[in-house]
């Protein structure tokens, strides 16, 4: 049973990345794929937050209501000018 499911209705640009968000409920599985030891199993409700077109990012972090993506300037360090927040 899905519980919420929200789309960016604009139409995509270059400019603007393409956002989706959604809520599971039912018992979902992630494959490992050289990112985990073995496939992550969930039975717990959890929300998936998709943010797509976007490039040119280094990291990002997340919370739950914050996509945080971090760029690094020329010199190789981080400045607050290279932060960019998208709000789910």
């Amino acid at each position: 049973m899905e519980l919420g499911h929200r789309e960016d209705q604009s139409a995509p640009t270059e400019s603007k990345p393409q956002r989706t968000y959604e809520v599971r409920t039912e018992m979902s599985e992630i494959p490992h794929n050289n990112l985990f030891a073995e496939p992550v199993r969930s039975s717990l409700p959890y929300s998936v937050a998709r943010l797509t077109g976007v490039t040119g990012y280094t990291g990002f972090m997340i919370d739950e209501q914050r996509l945080v993506g971090m760029k690094d300037n020329s010199s190789g360090s981080l400045a607050a000018s290279d932060i960019d927040v998208f709000t789910l």
